[in-house]
């Protein structure tokens, strides 16, 4: 995970355009819990890594249209 730390991630555009790019400084996990539904069924516990360049702004990483260079 520290090896993030100091590369950028670039937000892009169905269409191909960044949108923005930030410089990592700032990485943490963060845990969300399963969920009951109404029906029944559960959702799947997960752990998402958050990047973030100010502290405040965070984002997930492995969201569709984003890329670390």
């Amino acid at each position: 995970m520290q090896d993030l730390q100091g590369k950028y991630f670039e937000l892009f555009s169905a269409a191909g355009f960044i949108t923005a790019r930030i410089e990592i400084r700032h990485i943490k996990q963060e845990y969300v819990p399963s969920k009951m539904y109404d029906d029944g069924s559960v959702s799947e516990a997960k752990t998402y890594t958050m990047i973030s360049d100010n502290g405040y702004l965070w984002y997930r990483y492995d969201r569709p249209f984003t890329r670390i260079v």
